[in-house]
């Protein structure tokens, strides 16, 4: 990998990163020699993941973990005050972590706790900590965000409404946040991949009949790699990312450029 001059002793905080596209992003910004705060509920897992990522660090970069359920105010605010005091400037916020509600079908079904979960970890929690980080960037003069979504953000949904309306708002927050804060310097986008190879999707690719419908419905035919996305968010954190923001990346292996095609392979 080339290394980015531009992330060498810069410091990233990303929420969810105990594994999947959060893990990823947080072992490639390490190679790039940024050091990182990991995150997840769990703290002896967070103390795990962050000892085994130490190892990919270049440049003397370290990692930290802070367990913290970013579902609730109070985490949250710990979150940031811990990560404040391991770090004298944040200059990368990656806000990855989400609910997604077990229950799939009608919305006339959906159980009320799980909409109430939904809003309150993918929408309020990530306003919360744009609210708690921003404003020391903005003296700064300088920094990054990057918020996670959904390529389900980008159409209607007959089973999983909710959270595709969840990840919907994060696009907006992006073009809000960008608005706002592009005069200090900061840039905000929003990565919306399709299904990725992860533990958070594996209801939907774990079986193998499944994988094989959801691979077929891809002009790529297979479903997405976790490091794909984090090789994306790493660009926008870098040179290539410096006059990009308020953008919404759809990366979908094609499936919404080929709605209604047949693929007779």
């Amino acid at each position: 990998m080339i290394t980015d001059t531009d992330l060498i002793g810069k410091t990233a905080v990303i929420t969810g990163s105990t594994q999947g596209i959060g893990y990823e992003t947080a072992k490639l910004l390490l190679q790039q020699g940024c050091s990182v705060v990991i995150n997840g509920r769990n703290s002896e897992r967070c103390e795990r993941v962050a000892s085994e990522l130490q190892e990919f660090a270049t440049h003397e970069a370290e990692v930290i973990s802070i367990a913290a359920d970013i579902s609730t105010e109070t985490d949250c605010r710990a979150f940031f005050e811990q990560a404040q005091g391991a770090f004298p400037k944040i200059d990368i916020l990656m806000l990855n972590a989400a609910y997604d509600p077990p229950y799939a079908g009608s919305i006339e079904a959906i159980p009320e706790e799980q909409i109430d979960q939904t809003i309150q970890t993918n929408i309020k929690s990530q306003i919360t900590l744009s609210q708690l980080f921003l404003p020391e960037m903005a003296q700064n003069k300088d920094g990054v965000v990057i918020l996670t979504g959904s390529a389900a953000s980008q159409r209607g949904s007959n089973r999983y409404a909710v959270y595709a309306m969840s990840k919907a708002a994060l696009s907006h927050l992006t073009m809000s946040l960008a608005a706002e804060y592009g005069p200090h310097n900061i840039r905000v986008n929003c990565l919306a991949p399709s299904v990725i190879r992860t533990e958070f999707t594996k209801a939907m690719w774990g079986d193998p009949a499944k994988h094989t419908s959801l691979s077929n419905s891809y002009p790529l035919r297979r479903i997405g790699e976790p490091e794909e996305i984090a090789a994306m968010a790493v660009a926008l954190c870098g040179k290539a990312g410096n006059w990009m923001t308020g953008q919404t990346l759809v990366i979908d292996g094609g499936q919404m450029a080929a709605v209604g095609c047949h693929y007779d392979m």
